[in-house]
């Protein structure tokens, strides 16, 4: 595992071994690996990458102000976050909740450990225009400019039809009134290893209301038919429901896959919300999600239960990764 002390990436010796969890629930997968200690990790188990591969991650990373008291840095979170991104590199990152201070920091502490990130994300709501402790909020994508080309990015807003919004709105139309405005973004990238072009939209529904959600996940559907609709797409996100919610009938509906369900390998199916409950990682639903369209192979997949050696946990959530193969 690699370790983040003080600014510097050290390299350890990893364990090539990978075994079964004990008593871990099971994934419905054709199989299911954790690695030695009870800590998953895609590169154990997708093994070695091929020059098609990508590594994804979607993390929910939960804003510094949500209490009204940036105890983000004194508590250890911000390093165990620049942690567990270090640890598991991937490619391209959908985040949730960060602010936009909060993603810059991730973004400088990973570069002073040689681990270089770009970074697209717009606050939903302005917090000039509407103060409020947790209206800073982003869904912003980071991605690794030496794997990755950006070709381009933008953002979608959760508006009634005839709104032209300037920053996110809570009424997406007619009964649709959500909790907190809701938006999504997406980064279009070219793979440098293999040529292939892909686009990274991620998004996090609302918390409040069911009918939200599954307005969102309309909105996000119909957007990337209209603006992508014959380039591979992957749908980070935490979408506040399980996979017998709404949102993933609508998305599977139309055609979206749940990478979980069509990895190869993946790790334990652990609840993805951990509610900063400092307990082993139990079993539960997945809100925490990665879709693609149709016809790209999924390698691997894993919810990664990172905490410090003084058990602090990055965030409320668990980060989810895949590896995909692209055409």
């Amino acid at each position: 595992m690699r370790t983040l002390l003080a600014g510097t990436l050290l390299v350890g010796t990893l364990l090539a071994a990978c075994s079964p969890a004990s008593g871990a629930p099971s994934s419905g997968s054709p199989s299911s690996v954790v690695t030695p200690g009870g800590e998953p990790s895609l590169v154990r188990l997708a093994g070695p990458r091929q020059a098609a591969d990508l590594d994804v991650m979607t993390f929910n990373i939960q804003d510094s102000q949500i209490l009204g008291i940036d105890r983000y840095t004194s508590s250890g979170r911000r390093a165990a976050v620049a942690q567990v991104v270090a640890d598991e590199r991937p490619d391209v990152i959908g985040t949730q909740e960060m602010t936009a201070g909060q993603a810059e920091d991730l973004r400088a502490d990973l570069a002073r450990a040689g681990v270089r990130y770009t970074w697209y994300g717009r606050p939903r709501v302005s917090d000039i225009d509407r103060p409020g402790v947790d209206f800073n909020e982003t869904v912003a994508v980071f991605w690794d400019p030496a794997v990755l080309a950006d070709l381009g990015r933008g953002d979608l807003w959760f508006c009634p039809p005839d709104v032209v919004p300037t920053q996110g709105c809570v009424d997406s139309g007619p009964g649709w009134t959500a909790g907190d405005p809701r938006m999504a973004t997406w980064v279009r990238l070219r793979h440098k290893g293999s040529g292939a072009e892909v686009v990274v939209v991620n998004t996090h529904l609302d918390a409040a209301s069911a009918q939200a959600r599954e307005r969102g996940a309309e909105v996000v559907q119909d957007a990337v038919e209209r603006l992508f609709p014959a380039l591979p797409v992957l749908l980070t996100g935490d979408f506040n429901s399980g996979p017998d919610a709404a949102p993933h009938r609508v998305l599977t509906e139309a055609g979206w896959v749940d990478t979980w369900t069509t990895a190869a390998r993946t790790g334990p199916a652990w609840s993805t919300f951990n509610r900063f409950d400092r307990r082993a990682p139990l079993p539960g639903p997945r809100i925490d999600r990665i879709y693609a369209r149709p016809g790209l192979p999924v390698v691997a997949a894993a919810v990664n239960t990172y905490r410090s050696p003084a058990g602090v946990l990055p965030s409320d959530h668990y980060p989810v990764l895949i590896r995909v193969r692209l055409p």
